[in-house]
């Protein structure tokens, strides 16, 4: 019989809060996921971008042909199956500048509808036996000293959950946030951008993404549009309604439209925070929970998926009794500063795409330095998410924290089979001759034989440790 109703409680049942509910499950425990939505209630109608390092991280669980196929259906969708031309696979951009790919042949973007990502996450959970509750809303945290206390309201009136952790994945105003006390800070919003789906009067509007006197303009595939204005009226007060819409497609693009049949209309702002922690005790957050940013780059989903990917391994290890406490405070040392670093891009992007002639000289020199050696690959990476190397801690090989895509581009000519990871438990390549690695627990002292060089990831996929007689010139840096 179980002391607690669960080893964790996820609030939130979003993209973040899935993915991290599958995460537990694969490692051995037993998760809730509390969502206050219907489960077949309309989300808001938007495609989302999912860069490198994720895709990276799906391909590791084995999901990355659901979300492919998911794609080529938005395609499909929209009226087309070309993904090479701009606009289709999307491709990285810096404040709307352009002009860096990958290179090497490795998944790079995709584009998907946000309920296609729920819905696949939402199917992966259910075969692993995570328990999703849809029309629960988590209210009050009570934290003891060895489980938390969660209120949950529903249609059949209020009760309490209680699970040895508790994880807010409820988005910027969450909840779980407020009731840890944890504070959230950063800047004022100078930036008003108004989006919506609209049946018609939309026809004679420019496609694609144009930067104008007065703000920038965006026609996207799947039909939303989108207009930005630095100098806007300030009316977050109000209902958005069609006639605002128009009047500010008006300003910044010079046109006078008739739209109709809004299907959706949404307002967003600039508004950039940061929780100053990510744990209290035994509430972590995670996603929009802990960060949030202007949606340049597409970076917001990445972001919080990634951090369910680096929390969900270490709270099963810790509920397992196979970690110390210590493991998860690793979880806020390692993300928080990713987090940090994308709020900073994003702010910088956005001055890049602010109205006025310094700014636009600004662009063409920014433009002329991508084609600088080196300059377009550290832009992929930081956007993308492929870049990241996690603290060494107490290993100095030259690739430990690194990913195992990037230690296997290191090392050419071995193979490394990313489907060794599916089942979310370590694995250890020896001498990089093991077709598809060895799952298990985390290895010993010495896994390997005399001779050989062992190198040990994470479930995360990132390089925890090295043992054996590496040598530096040998396997790169």
């Amino acid at each position: 019989m179980r002391e607690y109703d669960c080893d964790v409680l996820i609030v939130g049942g979003g993209p973040v809060g899935l993915t991290l509910a599958c995460e537990l499950a694969l490692g051995g425990a037993h998760a809730i996921v509390l969502e206050r939505g219907r489960r077949d209630e309309e989300s808001e109608p938007r495609a989302l971008t999912l860069h490198r390092r994720t895709l990276e991280h799906l391909s590791m669980r084995g999901l990355l042909p659901a979300f492919e196929e998911a794609f080529h259906e938005l395609l499909r969708k929209y009226g087309t199956t070309d993904v090479t031309s701009a606009g289709h696979r999307p491709r990285p951009h810096f404040g709307g500048i352009a002009g860096f790919t990958p290179g090497d042949g490795e998944p790079s973007t995709v584009l998907i509808d946000h309920a296609d990502v729920v819905r696949i996450l939402f199917e992966r959970s259910r075969e692993l036996g995570v328990d999703v509750r849809h029309e629960h809303a988590g209210s009050a945290v009570k934290e003891g000293d060895s489980h938390v206390a969660v209120q949950v309201t529903t249609a059949d009136g209020v009760r309490e959950v209680t699970a040895r952790y508790a994880v807010g994945c409820d988005g910027a105003r969450s909840v779980v946030r407020q009731e840890a006390g944890i504070p959230f800070t950063g800047n004022e919003p100078v930036v008003l951008t108004r989006m919506g789906v609209f049946g018609g009067g939309t026809e004679s509007l420019p496609g694609g993404w144009e930067r104008r006197d007065t703000g920038w303009f965006m026609r996207m595939i799947d039909g939303r549009i989108a207009v930005t204005e630095w100098d806007g009226p300030n009316s977050f007060d109000r209902p958005l309604g069609v006639g605002e819409f128009e009047d500010a497609i008006e300003r910044v693009t010079g046109q006078r439209v008739q739209l109709s049949d809004p299907a959706f209309l949404s307002r967003y702002s600039d508004r950039t925070a940061l929780a100053e922690r990510y744990r209290n005790g035994r509430t972590f957050l995670a996603g929009d929970a802990a960060h949030v940013h202007f949606p340049a780059g597409g970076q917001g989903l990445n972001l919080g998926m990634q951090d369910a990917f680096n929390l969900g391994w270490k709270l099963a290890e810790r509920i397992r009794g196979e970690a110390s406490a210590g493991l998860l405070d690793t979880y806020e040392n390692e993300r928080r500063p990713v987090a940090e670093a994308v709020l900073k891009n994003t702010q910088a992007q956005l001055a890049l795409m602010r109205p006025g002639t310094q700014v636009s000289a600004l662009r063409d020199v920014f433009q002329s330095l991508i084609e600088v050696d080196g300059v377009a690959q550290a832009l992929h990476g930081m956007i993308t998410g492929s870049a990241l190397t996690l603290p060494k801690e107490d290993n100095d090989h030259p690739l430990a924290g690194r990913f195992i895509t990037d230690v296997a581009s290191a090392l050419p000519g071995r193979t490394f089979k990313m489907s060794a990871f599916e089942n979310g438990g370590r694995v250890t390549f020896n001498d990089f001759d093991v077709p598809s690695g060895r799952a298990g627990r985390a290895p010993g002292p010495s896994t390997g034989s005399p001779g050989e060089t062992v190198f040990a990831f994470r479930p995360d996929g990132y390089l925890s440790r090295v043992e054996g007689p590496w040598e530096f010139e040998e396997l790169g840096s």
